[in-house]
């Protein structure tokens, strides 16, 4: 009878088994099949997958935007008045393609990751209206923070996160205060689309805690402040418009994609 050793001691094992079978396993004979699916082999469809969801979904959310923006204003004037070209529409697909695959590869194990997505698809439609239209409507920034509310409640709910969710309450319930203080101190540097944005954005960063808040912030507020620099050089006028919408967003995005926050 064959003979296995097992923490210093010598043991008999029946012969013709193996060591799946003593283990529990019905298998008998290498290459023995898989019981399961890791988790690992199981995230690692979610990215590639809700990366398809974003292609797909750019000309619904390209539509969207346009029905938007003529339902806050008739004429749907603007910087890029009139229907998003093909070109356009491939790019929003593809930027929102890249946005979901950061997010879903990082975070692809956590119920959390719904509340991204939408931020991720709200994010798009409010950058296409403020690229085009120079404004970002309530109704939609109101939709991108109700949404996240609801996802992050319902993951707190079922994960156990109540610490997080409160926190993130308390993130974008403080950063809209002060951005609304500086709305009021500055008016001509700010808009109102632009701070209720930035409370909006701290509800999602502010589930991570306080430093993926101050770093989200920080990276969103330096690729605004880039973006203007170009501008006003370009245009050689520092009274150039200028769309702070995407920037915001996709700071955001990059940080709950990639930062770790400050160890704070």
């Amino acid at each position: 009878m064959p003979r296995t050793r097992s923490s210093g001691r010598t043991t008999q094992r029946p012969a013709g088994t193996t060591h799946g079978s003593m283990s529990g396993s019905t298998c008998r004979a290498p290459p023995c099949p898989r019981t399961g699916t890791s988790d690992m082999e199981k995230s690692s469809w979610i990215a590639p997958s809700t990366a398809a969801m974003g292609l797909l979904a750019g000309p619904i959310l390209t539509s969207w935007s346009e029905r938007l923006a003529r339902v806050n204003d008739r004429s749907a004037a603007g910087p890029r008045g009139g229907r998003v070209s093909a070109w356009g529409t491939g790019l929003v697909s593809v930027s929102t393609a890249i946005l979901l695959a950061l997010v879903a590869a990082r975070h692809a194990e956590s119920l959390a990751l719904a509340a991204w997505v939408w931020l991720v698809l709200t994010g798009v439609v409010l950058a296409v209206i403020d690229i085009r239209h120079r404004r970002l409507p309530h109704r939609m920034t109101a939709a991108m923070a109700v949404g996240g509310f609801l996802l992050l409640g319902a993951t707190a709910a079922l994960e156990g996160r109540w610490d997080q969710f409160a926190t993130a309450l308390l993130a974008g319930a403080a950063v809209l205060a002060v951005a609304t203080a500086v709305q009021l101190l500055f008016p001509g540097h700010t808009g109102g689309g632009d701070t209720m944005l930035y409370g909006a954005l701290a509800l999602y960063l502010g589930w991570f805690g306080l430093g993926d808040l101050v770093l989200g912030l920080l990276l969103a507020t330096t690729l605004t402040a880039l973006l203007a620099l170009a501008v006003w050089i370009r245009q050689r006028s520092m009274s150039a418009t200028l769309p702070a919408g995407p920037t915001l967003i996709a700071g955001t995005v990059l940080a709950i994609a990639y930062g770790n926050g400050f160890p704070w």
